[in-house]
């Protein structure tokens, strides 16, 4: 009975957003494992029966080997997480509830182990902070790298970042060999070609959790000459 009702005024905007992602999928003849990522916080949407309303809609992007991934704002409410569940759920997607820094460490390398060869981030500093304080993080490029992943995940959406290259020197927020992300919790900064040694992040004015995170692709890889036992100090060639 909840299908053959006509949606609400305050669902019809979700329900065309699916239904145009459905279809720029198709028109894009996109393989199966793509998806795309429902986003939903605090909301006078009324949630209940939205799951049976959808229903047809998301069984065929499950019938594609579409997914919808969902994220949860960290204002979601009960309802707005059951939603997303159930729809997770049935295009076997994955549901992300943006605490910090756990959900947003979640996400992000869910996005980066699926748009690049990038490993997974690594954890280089976690702090909590208060106003007055400060913190400084190391991290070493080694040679041969050709991009480098830095991201920080704050508590709080105010304070200043600094970036230092190997030499000293503050890199500029313009340079056409990084690009920046940045929105209230999550700052994302990706260096080009970035020259090998000790880079460092400085943050100030930050308030409660802070970690920065590091992930990198480097140009080199290792060979093995020969699969055999070789003897020690003896010349392979």
């Amino acid at each position: 009975q909840q299908l053959k009702q006509k949606p609400s005024k305050n669902n019809d905007g979700l329900l065309l957003a699916l239904r145009e992602s459905h279809s720029i999928l198709g028109l894009k003849n996109a393989s199966k494992k793509s998806g795309v990522f429902l986003i939903t916080g605090k909301s006078t949407r009324e949630f209940e029966g939205l799951a049976a309303q959808t229903a047809p809609l998301t069984n065929r992007f499950k019938s594609k080997g579409w997914h919808i991934d969902g994220i949860a704002l960290p204002d979601h409410n009960n309802d707005s997480i059951y939603f997303l569940d159930q729809i997770t759920n049935r295009t076997g997607g994955e549901l992300f509830k943006l605490t910090i820094p756990d959900g947003y460490e979640k996400l992000i390398n869910q996005l980066i182990q699926k748009n690049s060869s990038t490993k997974n981030l690594k954890n280089i500093a976690s702090n909590l902070l208060d106003p007055n304080e400060s913190m400084t993080s190391a991290i070493n490029i080694p040679p041969g790298t050709k991009e480098t992943t830095v991201v920080v995940l704050r508590e709080s959406s105010v304070g200043q970042i600094a970036l230092g290259n190997p030499s000293g020197y503050l890199v500029s927020k313009t340079s056409a060999q990084n690009i920046i992300l940045n929105s209230p919790h999550v700052l994302m900064w990706k260096l080009f070609e970035p020259d090998p040694g000790n880079w460092s992040f400085q943050l100030n004015g930050f308030e409660g959790h802070v970690s920065t995170w590091e992930s990198s692709k480097n140009k080199y890889s290792m060979n093995l000459l020969a699969n055999e036992i070789l003897p020690q100090n003896q010349p392979i060639a």
